[in-house]
């Protein structure tokens, strides 16, 4: 199933300013690897990423390295781990969107 499918009435949150994608990295938990699916991918167009609303993505908060597209990786998710040296602004990776990890929607008021 599709992780956009799972936010019923609503849509996979787009973080496309550094306010709203640092606000939302401090409300998650530190732990382990916390991963949260997010509403970005590229499965229309290699390296073409874009919004669950079809905008294109300019910039992005991508660690060193990401996205890398290893092993046809599509879609995008932010990481908060317990290491204090990881921060927001660095904080995207990619993967296969079949990955079975929580979400966040947002709706719109």
């Amino acid at each position: 199933m599709s992780i956009r499918l799972l936010c019923l009435r609503t849509s996979l949150i787009q973080m496309q300013r550094q306010t709203v994608n640092t606000f939302l990295w401090d409300q998650l938990p530190r732990d382990h690897w916390n991963t949260y699916w997010f509403g970005i991918n590229d499965e229309t167009a290699e390296a073409d990423w874009l919004w669950v609303d079809g905008n294109k993505l300019v910039g992005g908060f991508w660690e060193e390295g990401e996205p890398n597209n290893h092993i046809d990786e599509d879609c995008g998710y932010i990481v908060k781990t317990r290491k204090l040296e990881r921060k927001a602004v660095t904080s995207w990776y990619d993967a296969l969107c079949t990955m079975y990890w929580p979400f966040i929607c947002e709706i719109e008021m």
